[in-house]
């Protein structure tokens, strides 16, 4: 397929895969707890990022005289509404400084084996140097060679990531709200996507 040798196509999948694994993993968190009052936690903490969000963008714009007025209402509104909801949980329930870092998400969902792939995508995503051995090959210095060294093999983590975000994290998060995963991919269906890209494994990169 052109995905096999064209460029242009594989560092934005790389990214969205990036994307998909930290949403899904997100999503899967939120939920997976026994205890209702916890995943409400949880919430609580997630909603709590955005106060920072708005904080934070507010204090750089300030500083070049914007009007930040927006920002800091809807700062106070998402505050007092957590605040609200923290004073009513429960004495058992411990509230939650802030949302854990993806790592421990992923360990807290049964992912932690994954977290070198992650690690792995966000050479592409931030521009490292790793990532640049998608548009050069031999050594480095003078011993490199410009140009589109892309395989099948190349496509191996992207779909690989992006389906297990789906089929992991995607598979407890229905769990968790009483639906019924196999509608969503039954174990056959699941084999069958897997068994596809496992495939991928006999092109060489």
């Amino acid at each position: 397929p052109a995905a096999d040798h064209d460029l242009v196509l594989l560092p934005p999948a790389l990214a969205a895969a990036r994307a998909a694994f930290e949403n899904a993993v997100k999503a899967a968190w939120l939920v997976n707890a026994d205890d209702p009052f916890e995943r409400e936690a949880r919430y609580l903490s997630h909603l709590q990022g955005e106060e920072r969000y708005l904080q934070r963008t507010a204090s750089k714009l300030e500083k070049f005289q914007f009007d930040v007025a927006n920002h800091r209402e809807r700062e106070e509104q998402i505050r007092k509404f957590r605040l609200a909801m923290t004073a009513k949980l429960p004495a058992h329930v411990t509230p939650l400084r802030g949302t854990p870092s993806f790592e421990e998400m992923l360990k807290g969902i049964g992912g932690e084996r994954l977290y070198f792939v992650y690690i792995s995508l966000s050479q592409w995503v931030h521009g490292e140097h790793a990532g640049t051995w998608l548009y050069r090959s031999g050594g480095l210095g003078t011993d490199k060679r410009s140009g589109e060294f892309i395989t099948g093999a190349h496509w191996l983590m992207p779909l690989s990531i992006s389906f297990l975000s789906f089929s992991g994290p995607g598979k407890i998060f229905l769990q968790r709200l009483n639906g019924d995963p196999n509608r969503f991919l039954n174990e056959t269906q699941r084999q069958s996507i897997e068994d596809a890209i496992d495939r991928l494994k006999s092109t060489q990169i």
